[in-house]
């Protein structure tokens, strides 16, 4: 929101200044013509005074002075010519017999030579405010506000706009549109409110689809081990020896026992995203966790015959999570491509732009290019002949926990085929080191 105060701030400050300039010009364009009319007046009769003066004995000068001012209700004076101080180019003016205007905190006066009396100047005072357009103040005043109302509306208009498609997304999501997400623009305020959305609309959605998932996928596979348990108490019941009776026991108690793996699994992925709000997190040495969990990996690489290897750039990178799902997200990277690689699995973790990068490469056969999409969805099992190594391998759970925990702290993680080995390459793109 840092960026929508910061663009209010200036765009009224902005506005104040340039509105302030045009109307300062216009006021003084306006005021100008008005005071010099006005005042073109007061210079011809000061003009008319300085020619009467000019002619009237030094003795009678002052009684002159007080005639004039009161036949033509005027405040002029005699001011003596070494009282005043002027400006080298306003004495030149004035030497110069033009009457030159002065205002003080008294207001306006105009002072003039007097030819033949050089130690005088007469000093005629002005009206503090010269008449002039009665409606300039109050115009100006509408078009100030008027302006600013006009670009506070051009501002807001995009913010508006963004809104009421906000509002309207929303409107057809809680109706059932689960798609819908805000394109990204570059005219709008409210970036992290959009970009919140769409994570909230994406999150929604993935909880929707994960759960209709799974209840076709329990429904589905519940069917087979069902169906042999059906089918086994009914071998049992016909069965003619205590052997075969023991034989249907024992495959009754391995369906029972697949049943009880499959919901557990099941039920595992379901409460990953209430596991998601009662994380731990803290700093957490990336490479250190990777050597460790690798050394743990080791005992399955070895029991396959496969290796195992590990590179990694000498900066340290730090990231913000939590060690249980970290750990989680590396481990079912590491043993899925233990499980499909032929000979060899490499690991490699280093920092290109800023970003830290996990990178798992298997020498398997890799992954068809129309199956990547789906290779991170729950419950698919593109290798359908992959032997069953723990309750969630059985089920293609491993990688669907993978892109949970990194949608939970927005790291990116996708796949493609190495063009060297043509086996996987699994990538992990950590935005918090």
């Amino acid at each position: 929101m840092k960026r929508l105060y910061i663009s209010i701030i200036l765009t009224c400050l902005m506005s104040l200044f340039f509105l302030g300039w045009i109307l300062d010009q216009v006021y003084d364009a306006t005021t100008s013509s008005s005071h010099a009319s006005d005042y073109s007046a007061y210079r011809s009769l000061s003009t008319a005074f300085v020619d009467q003066l000019s002619a009237t004995a030094k003795e009678n000068l002052e009684a002159r002075v007080r005639q004039l001012s009161l036949r033509y209700d005027l405040e002029v004076k005699l001011e003596a010519k070494s009282n005043l101080v002027l400006p080298n180019v306003l004495s030149e003016r004035l030497l110069s017999g033009q009457a030159v205007l002065i205002e003080d905190a008294n207001g306006p006066y105009l002072i003039s030579v007097i030819p033949g009396h050089d130690a005088w100047l007469i000093n005629m005072a002005l009206p503090k405010e010269p008449v002039g357009p009665t409606n300039i103040n109050i115009l100006l005043t509408i078009a100030l506000y008027g302006g600013l109302c006009f670009i506070l509306i051009v501002w807001l208009t995009p913010l508006t706009r963004r809104l009421r498609l906000i509002s309207k997304m929303a409107d057809r999501f809680g109706q059932g549109d689960l798609s819908v997400r805000l394109a990204p623009t570059r005219w709008t305020y409210i970036e992290p409110v959009e970009k919140g959305f769409n994570r909230m609309a994406e999150q929604v959605e993935t909880l929707f689809n994960d759960n209709r998932l799974l209840a076709q996928s329990l429904s589905h596979d519940l069917r087979t081990p069902l169906a042999c348990l059906r089918f086994g108490i009914d071998a049992i019941q016909e069965a003619q020896s205590e052997q075969q009776r023991q034989e249907y026991f024992e495959r009754i108690e391995k369906d029972l026992l697949r049943i009880e793996n499959m919901m557990a699994a099941f039920l595992e992925y379901a409460s990953l995203e209430r596991e998601a709000l009662n994380q731990t997190k803290g700093p957490l040495v990336l490479g250190d966790v990777v050597a460790e969990l690798i050394k743990q990996c080791s005992t399955l690489s070895d029991a396959l015959n496969k290796q195992l290897s590990f590179a990694q750039s000498e900066q340290v990178v730090v990231v913000q999570a939590d060690r249980l799902w970290l750990e989680g997200l590396i481990t079912n990277l590491v043993t899925n491509a233990i499980q499909h690689c032929r000979s060899e699995v490499h690991i490699a973790l280093h920092v290109d732009e800023g970003k830290a990068k996990l990178i798992v490469e298997d020498d398997g056969k890799g992954i068809p290019v129309d199956k990547m999409k789906d290779v991170f969805k729950p419950f698919v099992k593109l290798d359908k002949s992959r032997t069953q190594k723990s309750s969630n391998s059985g089920f293609g759970l491993g990688l669907a926990i993978v892109n949970k925990v990194a949608s939970w702290y927005q790291w990116q993680v996708y796949v493609e085929n190495s063009k060297q080995t043509g086996g996987a390459v699994f990538t992990v793109v950590f935005s918090n080191p």
